[in-house]
């Protein structure tokens, strides 16, 4: 999900798209309900889990199913929010989610060739990267330092930071519940 982020967050950067724009837009769906790349990447699209479970491997349901909530006003951990992000990355850059990252974060970050599994013919984006320790470590340090990674600046400053505030109260979540005595961790923000 993270860098499914990051490249939402380079488009941003390049001006090839606005985080407040519909998502129907960029994929070029019907958006009934409103919901921006913003409302994916904070997982605010107003779904509950519920929801969340039909939506299936077409990231373009999401757009289809009327959310229970406003976009923007409800969390819910969602992944196919973030295979629609991935979808989009595709649909701006006519390139794979990973392509489309390599000579901006992959490569500067000296990760080399990993894959993503698809799915429905797109990167997932949410899951399915398979990465090194040290590669997760790289970027973990890149993204702690701002953006910054062996002093050049590889991500957006102004986008590291947009990812690294609060965008939800969390605390009650909709999600499964913990195990008995511990907490659950989609409630953690």
């Amino acid at each position: 999900k993270t860098y499914t982020s990051l490249a939402i967050g380079f488009l941003a950067d390049e001006g090839r798209l606005r985080l407040d724009d519909s998502a129907g837009d960029l994929l070029g769906e019907p958006n009934p309900h409103g919901i921006t790349v913003r409302h994916l990447l904070t997982m605010n699209t107003g779904h509950d889990s519920a929801q969340i479970d039909t939506v299936g491997d077409d990231p373009r349901n999401l757009l289809r199913i009327a959310p229970a909530h406003e976009p923007g006003a409800f969390f819910a951990y969602n992944s196919p929010a973030t295979h629609a992000l991935s979808a989009i990355v595709t649909a701006v850059t006519g390139e794979p989610l990973t392509a489309y990252l390599r000579p901006r974060l992959l490569d500067p970050l000296g990760i080399g060739e990993r894959w993503m599994s698809p799915v429905g013919g797109i990167e997932h984006g949410a899951s399915g990267y398979h990465l090194t320790v040290d590669d997760l470590a790289r970027t973990a340090t890149m993204l702690g330092a701002g953006g910054v990674w062996q002093g050049r600046q590889v991500a957006p400053a102004w986008y590291v930071d947009e990812m690294s505030r609060p965008w939800s109260v969390t605390a009650a979540f909709d999600g499964p519940p913990a195990a008995e005595g511990e907490m659950n961790d989609w409630a953690l923000g």
